[in-house]
């Protein structure tokens, strides 16, 4: 027999997608929700249908997410569905509103009634208050853009949420800047690559803002290995301890291609809200998962270029699990 389901929101996107694979290679059954039918379907494409349920709905519908979760009684639900982009969400902050804080309750209630015993909810770094140094989980959190403070709320739901009933667990990992294969976000790794593609000088905005880059497969390990814990954490950061800025990620790049990557200041890409520090303390994780040891970004980007054919020919090597 196999073990309950686990229950996916956002299952179409950069992280989710890469997790409903991970999560079946292990023998997982997974219900897969994404309010987009194309990128349900895209991810079902090779994956065996007898451990995969695609539900085509947005979690802004509470009676959808409900009657889903109700059907398919999963043992625990990653909530991934938001909306993350900080400028989309500065742009258009009652949306924001609606799909992080608004859905996250549909989710939420849903996860009441079905009933669920675990919800590891995606929260982000942006969640803390501005330092110069690694931030740990107990550090102080405030933050000063709509993304974060939905983040921060939704964190405090989920943990509310746990309280409400003995038995019930629930974890929100804070996630840095992730990136990887299958990344089509406007995030900096991503544009930097497709300015690759395309040739001429790349735009970018502040080159100088230090961040903590995890690769999205370690991203992925991490939320498993979450998963198989019998005593979840509260909160966890999912980042590397190492901060690097966008002017050494250039560098890195054009060491690895083999060429010049000529860039230009953009300043139609500076964010009003933009932060020029932000690293994990991965004390944490390093003591909970101790053969938890995400790739070095060199190594990360290596391989995301290797598997779109970009890295140079001598240091090319397979794509790491």
């Amino acid at each position: 027999m196999l073990p309950p389901a686990i229950l996916v929101t956002g299952a179409g996107g950069f992280i989710g997608a890469m997790l409903v694979n991970a999560l079946i290679s292990k023998g997982r059954e997974v219900v897969a929700v994404d309010r987009d039918q194309h990128r349900l379907d895209r991810i079902s494409r090779g994956l065996p249908s007898d451990l995969l349920r695609l539900a085509y709905l947005d979690i802004t519908d509470p009676a959808s997410i409900v009657e889903v979760a109700r059907q398919t009684q999963p043992a625990a639900i990653v909530h991934l569905a938001a909306m993350h982009v900080i400028p989309h969400c500065e742009a258009q902050p009652h949306v924001a509103v609606n799909v992080n804080i608004n859905g996250l309750c549909n989710v939420l209630a849903a996860a009441h009634q079905a009933p669920v015993d675990f919800v590891l909810f995606a929260s982000t770094a942006d969640v803390y208050a501005p330092a110069q140094r690694p931030l740990a989980e107990d550090d102080p959190t405030s933050t000063s853009s709509v993304y974060g403070a939905s983040k921060l709320l939704g964190e405090r739901l989920v943990a509310e949420w746990a309280a409400r009933r003995a038995g019930r667990q629930a974890t929100s990992v804070r996630i840095f800047n992730v990136y990887g294969p299958g990344d089509s976000n406007p995030h900096v790794v991503p544009d930097l690559v497709e300015g690759l593609r395309r040739g001429g000088p790349v735009p970018v905005g502040n080159v100088d803002a230090r961040r903590d880059f995890i690769q999205v497969e370690d991203v992925v390990t991490l939320l498993c290995r979450i998963l198989e814990m019998p005593v979840p954490p509260a909160t966890i950061n999912a980042g590397t301890g190492a901060a690097t800025s966008v002017a050494e990620v250039l560098d890195t790049l054009q060491g690895l291609v083999g060429r010049p990557l000529p860039w230009r200041r953009d300043p139609a890409r500076l964010r009003t809200l933009d932060r020029m520090h932000l690293q994990a303390d991965t004390s944490r994780t390093r003591t909970l998962f101790p053969g938890f040891t995400p790739r070095s970004l060199d190594v990360g980007l290596g391989d995301l270029l290797a598997s779109i054919g970009m890295c140079r020919s001598d240091l090319r090597r397979p794509v790491s699990n």
